[in-house]
C-alpha cells in the first residue's frame, strides 16, 4: 500500500513539473522569449507530456518563420544602407547624415554603431550639415564616443584642445568637443546648438573656478 501512495505521489509531482514546466514556456513567449519558451517545453516533452511536444513544434515552427523574415528585413536594410553610403562617399551630406541618424537608432542590433555614426555625422558636417555637427554634438556629450589617448581618430583629430589655460590629454574631454560641434552648428543657424553650447561653456567655467 504504502508503494503505491509513493508511485501516485511520484507521478503527481512529475505532472506538476511538467505543467509548471508549459506555464513557464507560456509566459517566455508572453515576454517574447521564444528560446526561452522552447527549452521549458522541451524539457515537459522529454518528460513524456503531448501537450509540451506539441507547443515546442509550434514555437520552433513560428520562431523560424520570424527568423527567415528577420533576415530578410536584414539583409534588405544593409542594401538599403550601402546604397547610402555610396551617395555619402559621392559628397552627399545629406545621404552622410541619414546614415549617422540609421546607425544610431536603428532597431538592428547588429548593426548599431555610435562610432558609425558619429563617422558619417562627421563627414555630413564637414559638408556644412548643421543638424550632423548638433548630433556628433549630442554623441560626445552624452559619452557616447571614445576619447581616449589611444582612440584619438574618435575624437577627430582635433590635435590639441586647452582646457582652462593648460594642454591636456584627449581622455575625459567629451564636454570639449562636444562643445567644438555644437559651436559649429550654432554657426550654421542651429539655435538649440547656440544653447547647447553656452551651456556647456558655463559647466566648464564653473568647473575652472573649482581648481
Amino acid at each position: 500500500m504504502k508503494v503505491h501512495v509513493k508511485v501516485l505521489l511520484a507521478l503527481v509531482l512529475n505532472m506538476n513539473l511538467m505543467a509548471s514546466y508549459i506555464e513557464d514556456g507560456d509566459m517566455a513567449l508572453k515576454n517574447q522569449d521564444p528560446v526561452k519558451a522552447m527549452q521549458f517545453y522541451q524539457r515537459a516533452c522529454d518528460a513524456g507530456n503531448k501537450i509540451g511536444c506539441k507547443k515546442l513544434e509550434l514555437a520552433k515552427s513560428d520562431f523560424n518563420k520570424k527568423l527567415d523574415e528577420y533576415t530578410d528585413k536584414l539583409q534588405n536594410y544593409i542594401k538599403v544602407l550601402k546604397v547610402k553610403e555610396k551617395a555619402c562617399d559621392g559628397g552627399d551630406a545629406t545621404e552622410c547624415f541619414n546614415l549617422g541618424i540609421e546607425y544610431e537608432t536603428t532597431q538592428y542590433e547588429l548593426i548599431k554603431s555610435f562610432e558609425k555614426a558619429a563617422q558619417y555625422y562627421k563627414k555630413a558636417c564637414d559638408g556644412q550639415k548643421a543638424e550632423a555637427c548638433h548630433n556628433l554634438g549630442v554623441l560626445h556629450y552624452n559619452g557616447k564616443i571614445v576619447c581616449d589617448d589611444q582612440k584619438a581618430e574618435g575624437c577627430y583629430s582635433i590635435e590639441v584642445m586647452y582646457y582652462s589655460g593648460k594642454v591636456v590629454n584627449v581622455k575625459g574631454m567629451e564636454s570639449v568637443f562636444a562643445s567644438h560641434y555644437y559651436e559649429k552648428s550654432c554657426k550654421l543657424g542651429i539655435e538649440r546648438s547656440c544653447i547647447a553650447y553656452k551651456l556647456i561653456g558655463n559647466e566648464m567655467a564653473n568647473e575652472i573656478r573649482k581648481k
